[in-house]
C-alpha cells in the first residue's frame, strides 16, 4: 500500500492531476477546497511538485523500516560514533515511528529538502536523539574549505569549458571579434562522432561538478544540524573501472535507498540464476527512470528517452554480471579497500 501510494502520489503530481486543492477538498469539503486553491495559487521559489520524488522515498523509507520493525527486537541504543548505514539497520521504537512531528521533520528536513542526499527514517530519527560525533568543528571547517574549492573549479570549468551554455543554446556560431574559443581550440569541437564523444564527456564532467557542488552543500548544512546523510559522489567520475562502480558512487545515498528498499527485497545478488539478477537490475532502473521523468505515463514522449536510458544502463550491466559469474572474480570495490595501488587515485 505504501509502494502504490506513493508511485500514485508521483504520477499524479508530474501529470499535474494532483494539486492542493484535489487533496483538502477530498479531506475538508468546500473549506478545503477554498483553502488549497489559494495555495496552489501561491507561487514562491520551488514549486511542491519540483521535489515530491524525494518525499516519495522518504515516505517509502518510513513505511518499509516501520514495517521491518514489527515482530523484531528493537534497539534505540546507537552510539554517536556509528555510521549511517548502521544506525539505517538499527530499529527505533514504536513511538518514534507513530510520532507525526518526527514523521515530519523526516519529511521537510530542510537541508535535505531539495536535493538531498537521502537518508533512511531510521538513521534520521536516530541523529535526532544521538547527533552525529564524526566530524568535529575542525572536519567542519575543512569539509567547508573543500566545498568552497569544488564551487570555484565549477566556475572555472564554466567559463573555459562551456558545455552548460552548448547544452542549452547549442553549437557556438563563430562571428567577427570572438574570443570566446579556448574550448573548440583544445577539442577541436565538431558534430562529428569523435568530437560529440568528447563533448558528452566533458559535459558529464560539467553535471558531475554541479552535482557534487550542490549534494555537498547540502549535507554540509546538515552535518553542521548534527545529521550525518551518506556522501554523494564519494570518488571521481573517472575514477571508476565498471558501470556498477560508477553508480555506486554518483548519487550513492540513492543508490543504497534502491538497493536496501528493491534489490535486496526482490532476491539481489543472492540470486543464482544470471536472467533474475538481470530482471532485478531492469526493475531498479526502471524505477529510477520513473522517478526521474514520471510524466512519461502522461504521453509526455520527450521523456521516453529516459526510459531507453534505463534499459541501457541495465544492458551494460549485463557483461559485468556474466563475467563475475563465469570468472568468479572480486569487485574492484572490494579489492581496492584492500589497498591496492589505484584506491584514492
Amino acid at each position: 500500500m505504501s509502494w502504490l501510494l506513493g508511485l500514485t502520489f508521483l504520477v499524479a503530481s508530474a501529470g499535474g492531476k494532483l494539486t492542493l486543492q484535489v487533496v483538502l477538498g477530498t479531506l475538508a469539503g468546500q473549506a478545503g477546497m477554498r483553502a488549497g486553491a489559494m495555495l496552489d495559487g501561491f507561487k514562491g521559489e520551488v514549486a511542491w511538485h519540483s521535489v515530491v520524488n524525494f518525499i516519495v522515498l522518504r515516505m517509502i523509507s518510513w513505511s518499509c523500516d516501520f514495517a521491518r520493525s514489527l515482530g523484531e527486537s528493537l534497539s534505540t541504543n546507537c552510539s554517536t560514533s556509528m555510521e549511517e548505514r548502521a544506525r539505517a539497520d538499527t530499529h527505533r521504537n514504536s513511538k518514534e515511528y507513530r510520532s507525526l512531528v518526527l514523521y515530519l521533520s523526516y519529511l521537510f528536513y530542510p537541508p535535505l529538502y531539495l536535493t538531498g542526499p537521502i537518508i533512511t527514517f531510521n538513521a534520521f530519527a536516530s541523529y535526532m536523539m544521538e547527533p552525529q560525533q564524526t566530524y568535529k568543528s575542525k572536519d567542519l571547517c575543512v569539509y567547508a574549505l573543500r566545498w568552497l574549492a569544488n564551487t570555484a573549479i565549477l566556475i572555472l570549468f564554466g567559463h573555459f569549458l562551456y558545455t552548460f551554455a552548448i547544452m542549452e543554446n547549442g553549437s557556438k556560431v563563430p562571428f567577427a571579434g570572438d574570443t570566446a574559443t579556448y574550448f573548440d581550440s583544445l577539442f577541436s569541437f565538431r558534430q562529428d562522432g569523435e568530437g560529440m564523444v568528447w563533448f558528452s564527456y566533458w559535459a558529464l564532467k560539467g553535471l558531475w561538478l554541479k552535482f557534487l557542488v550542490v549534494w555537498r552543500f547540502a549535507r554540509l548544512c546538515a552535518l553542521v544540524d548534527g545529521v550525518c546523510p551518506p556522501e554523494n559522489m564519494n570518488r571521481c567520475m573517472s575514477n571508476n573501472y565498471t558501470v556498477k562502480g560508477f553508480w555506486r558512487a554518483w548519487h550513492r545515498s540513492f543508490n543504497r535507498w534502491l538497493v536496501r528498499y528493491i534489490y535486496v527485497p526482490i532476491g539481489g545478488s543472492r540470486q543464482k540464476s544470471v536472467l533474475r539478477r538481470v530482471v532485478s537490475v531492469l526493475t531498479v532502473f526502471m524505477f529510477v527512470a520513473l522517478w526521474h521523468e514520471p510524466k512519461v505515463f502522461w504521453k509526455d514522449w520527450d521523456m521516453v528517452r529516459v526510459m531507453v536510458w534505463g534499459l541501457l544502463m541495465a544492458a551494460f550491466m549485463v557483461p559485468e554480471l556474466l563475467v563475475e559469474r563465469v570468472c568468479s572474480l572480486p569487485s574492484v570495490q572490494q579489492s581496492s579497500r584492500k589497498g591496492h595501488c589505484w584506491h584514492g587515485t
